[in-house]
């Protein structure tokens, strides 16, 4: 098989395989229920296998040649190209990045098939947090095999997610101002939320600089800063809502909010600390700071009041003082030259 004909062969195989999908997606929404949704799944699942399994062993087997490694490659095609360059030689390997097509066109019906299962079985907040879930899991297996699929995936999957949990389960209206304490299911539902969005930044955040789309410098500050802003709005949330649970009133709301000032500083003290030797953590930890000192002086200082105000200032205060005190000694021992 030419390397034409394994591109056509390729193309037609993910033109079928993204048809598959289809009536599955039309008829799980007129099904309903649990029925629907397993229909979705099951659809997904297939598609899951299918989107891992293309690859070059795949090919070869489709284009007639038995060959598993590089070496058979070699022997088939009668070349003696050592390493990679002898995969690429052969006749009719051409099609091998044929296999990414494959690939995309089951990965995304798998998971549109997933979030449609998710969306016909579950609804209102248990399916904001399953689809939350899934973006975690998703950004895991980016981290873990710095796949640009399972990344894309997360970003999407989460961003939709987090856009209907500020509407209805985790609201910012519950985190600047107080009212009336929601009921302990809403506020059991926000914290789940919350916690959700926090793990989901940081897995996109450390996918991202695997995935070499993260890097400390401003030109990528586009990608990193909202991730960072929605992993503080998640950080937030779980502490302030955590804190209504505990006192459901205006004293809970203003604690939670001097706790999540105090935790940001320490958080960005830490950050500080063991970002000597590593630009993204010390990156980070100034950007925290920053953002520790703008809610101070912003949201604090207008919004609490009493014992509240006193403690977010007097902790934040200590706790920077602190922090540039054992920063600026960090940064002499580092750069004193070693003895001897």
């Amino acid at each position: 098989m030419t390397g034409v004909s394994a591109r056509t062969w390729i193309g037609a195989i993910a033109a079928v395989v993204a048809a598959a999908v289809l009536p599955a997606l039309v008829a799980a929404p007129t099904l309903g229920g649990w029925r629907g949704a397993l229909l979705a799944g099951g659809a997904a699942a297939v598609l899951a296998v299918l989107a891992v399994l293309p690859g070059a062993r795949a090919v070869n087997a489709a284009a007639g040649v038995a060959v598993p490694g590089a070496r058979a490659v070699k022997a088939a095609a009668g070349v003696a190209v050592p390493g990679a360059r002898a995969v690429k030689a052969a006749p009719g390997v051409a099609g091998l990045r044929g296999a990414r097509p494959v690939k995309v066109a089951a990965g995304v019906p798998a998971v549109t098939a997933l979030l449609t299962a998710t969306v016909v079985g579950l609804d209102g907040s248990p399916a904001v947090l399953a689809v939350l879930g899934e973006a975690l899991v998703a950004a895991l297996v980016a981290v873990g095999l710095r796949s640009r699929f399972a990344m894309i995936t997360a970003l999407v999957l989460g961003g939709m997610a987090w856009i209907a949990a500020v509407q209805r389960d985790a609201p910012i209206t519950t985190l600047v101002r107080f009212t009336i304490a929601p009921a302990v299911p809403q506020l059991v539902t926000a914290v789940a939320a919350s916690a959700l969005v926090l793990a989901l930044a940081a897995a996109l955040l450390v996918a991202g600089g695997r995935l070499g789309w993260i890097r400390p410098n401003a030109s990528r500050a586009a990608i990193w800063v909202p991730i960072g802003l929605v992993g503080l709005y998640g950080a937030a949330g779980v502490v302030i809502n955590a804190a209504l649970l505990i006192s459901p009133t205006s004293t809970g709301f203003t604690a939670g909010h001097a706790v999540v000032t105090v935790s940001w500083t320490v958080g960005a003290l830490v950050l500080l600390a063991r970002g000597l030797r590593r630009p993204a953590l010390r990156i980070a930890g100034l950007v925290l700071v920053a953002a520790a000192v703008a809610k101070l002086v912003l949201f604090d200082l207008v919004a609490l009041d009493g014992l509240a105000r006193v403690v977010a200032f007097l902790g934040a205060g200590l706790v920077l003082l602190a922090a540039g005190t054992r920063y600026a000694r960090l940064v002499a021992e580092a750069e004193q030259p070693p003895s001897g």
